[in-house]
């Protein structure tokens, strides 16, 4: 099954024409810089602008950047139905100009507003309708507003939606949409570069019981591997409550003091503007640039657009360990300057978290090396807005007798049970922990 649905993407891969090539401003037909922002002509989509950080922590103060300033809230949704063989997932194959590959599974909808409102002139989205008007035979499953990416957009926030259906389905539309049974979809989770930042986000806001063929994690049960300790980091006790964890956040949001202000683009110190990106003084290096796209298969057939430029591959780890008897989740509190709530809970580390000279991170970074890698995929990163941003996304164990020197009160153990409760609320996980999580849906 999982061949099918693995060749089937490669088959619409092949299908699909998509070429881009970089681009100067001046030969942008959508794109102008106006009152130090650049923004689209429309007023739509989004623009970047800068920001400047005011900060009680040395680390986080007077940070000056480009940021995606993109206020208006998409839509990513998948629809789902039962069969008699079990769940079935309605996917799509989705050409991002930004994705290795080009082509990833998405949600049924991934759309923002401009999209769906069609401010760029083009085709219509498919089964917009099930998500902004649910029809009688929909339920609403699980709908969450969940942040992107805190240190490359501004307050972005999308609604994470699975509706079940309950008339057997919308049928596809095109050879890009396909009804898939959850075992498949689960199983494309553990491949590098098949399923898109989006999907990863709304599977993990789903209820994790349409992926599973029963119990969430209950096939591994007594397994002699280190999967045997994920069923009962998901039934853990009811004393393991999500309570303390929102306290624990809500402290570490009250103890931060992070102002963020709009500035001007020509404003920053240590970027310019140049006639073909915005350019890092330091190193030269473009971090935000313009493209011309042709495809075959979005709703229009040309378009130009900038893009957040990845310039080296980044590194998440999740680390976990049997505590107590249960495998818990070392979480920390993650501050980035785009989040509205300052603060969410992120995973164990990233590598940015190493660049910016943090000490836990330096204290984990070297407990790291001691685990066993338990599961590790390479992913690309929001290949609408960033070109070629690719993350390699790592689960560690670390050996139960470990100990952890240097960490702080900015570093909480949770189950598998309370991530999953808290994985519906609004900003609690940041798309990195939800990405990372994303890879155990694999095995649920």
């Amino acid at each position: 099954m999982v061949g099918d649905l693995a060749e089937w993407l490669a088959g619409r891969r092949a299908a699909c024409r998509l070429s881009l090539r970089p681009i100067p401003w001046g030969e942008s037909t959508s794109w102008r810089f106006r009152c130090g922002r650049l923004e689209h002509v429309s007023g739509g989509f989004f623009s970047v602008v800068g920001i400047r950080t005011t900060a009680g922590a040395s680390v986080f103060h007077d940070i000056c950047q480009p940021i995606i300033d993109q206020p208006e809230v998409g839509i990513l949704g998948f629809i789902v139905r039962p069969t008699a063989a079990g769940w079935e997932w309605l996917v799509q194959a989705k050409a991002e100009p930004g994705n290795v590959g080009e082509v990833q599974l998405a949600p049924s909808v991934q759309a923002t507003l401009s999209n769906y409102t069609r401010v760029h002139g083009g085709a219509a989205t498919p089964y917009i309708d099930r998500f902004i008007a649910p029809g009688r035979s929909d339920t609403v499953v699980r709908d969450s507003l969940q942040s992107e990416h805190g240190n490359r957009f501004l307050g972005k926030y999308n609604s994470n939606v699975t509706v079940l259906s309950g008339d057997g389905g919308p049928t596809p539309c095109s050879a890009d949409w396909r009804w898939v049974a959850a075992a498949e979809l689960r199983a494309m989770l553990a491949m590098d570069f098949a399923v898109n930042t989006d999907a990863r986000s709304v599977l993990f806001c789903s209820d994790w019981k349409l992926l599973a063929e029963g119990a969430p994690f209950a096939r591994w049960r007594g397994g002699c591997d280190w999967r045997a300790g994920l069923p009962g980091s998901f039934e853990a006790a009811a004393e393991d409550d999500e309570t303390d964890v929102l306290e624990w956040l809500d402290g570490e949001r009250r103890g931060i003091v992070l102002d963020v202000q709009t500035v001007e683009l020509e404003s920053l110190p240590s970027w310019e503007i140049t006639g073909d990106g915005i350019v890092r003084r330091a190193d030269g290096r473009s971090r935000i640039g313009a493209y011309a796209v042709e495809a075959n298969s979005r709703e229009v057939g040309f378009w130009d657009q900038p893009f957040y430029l990845g310039d080296r591959e980044e590194e998440v780890v999740q680390l976990c360990q049997q505590r107590d008897g249960v495998l818990r989740f070392l979480m920390r509190a993650s501050i980035e300057a785009g989040f509205r709530e300052r603060v969410q809970v992120g995973p164990s580390w990233q590598s940015d978290d190493l660049a910016s000279g943090e000490p836990p991170a330096l204290v984990i970074a070297e407990l790291i090396r001691r685990g066993q890698e338990r599961m590790a995929t390479m992913q690309s990163d929001e290949g609408g807005r960033f070109f070629r941003s690719v993350c390699r996304y790592r689960i560690v164990e670390l050996p139960p007798d470990c100990e952890f020197p240097g960490l702080t009160q900015s570093h909480v153990w949770l189950t598998l049970g309370q991530i999953w409760r808290l994985s519906n609320i609004q900003g609690v996980f940041t798309n990195e922990a939800r990405s990372a999580f994303s890879m155990l849906l694999a095995d649920v």
